[in-house]
């Protein structure tokens, strides 16, 4: 299954087994999933979207809403949910995250 193919209202929650533990360095982050035994070095806003994922499931579009603020460059809603949709991608092939 190929998240990017998937409607961008899809919840995706933490995956069942994974229990992450996160260490920060320079706006990025270090990601031992203790289950499986691996690290992943992600950057801030993957880092970000597992950490909202941790409270509830959620859609890229909610995701999306959450993370890019008026801080960020102007860019249209529907690039904002794209990049989300993407990152979800990376982060399901990675088997830390999956669909509700």
């Amino acid at each position: 299954m190929n998240p990017e193919n998937l409607p961008s209202l899809v919840k995706w929650k933490i995956a069942a087994d994974v229990y992450l533990h996160f260490t920060e360095w320079d706006n990025e982050f270090l990601v031992y999933d203790e289950f499986s035994g691996n690290t992943h070095l992600l950057n801030s806003t993957a880092a970000h979207i597992l950490f909202k994922l941790k409270q509830q499931p959620l859609d890229a579009v909610a995701l999306a809403e959450l993370l890019f603020t008026a801080d960020q460059p102007a860019t249209d809603a529907a690039t904002l949910v794209s990049q989300t949709t993407h990152i979800l991608s990376e982060l399901h092939a990675i088997a830390l995250i999956e669909p509700t």
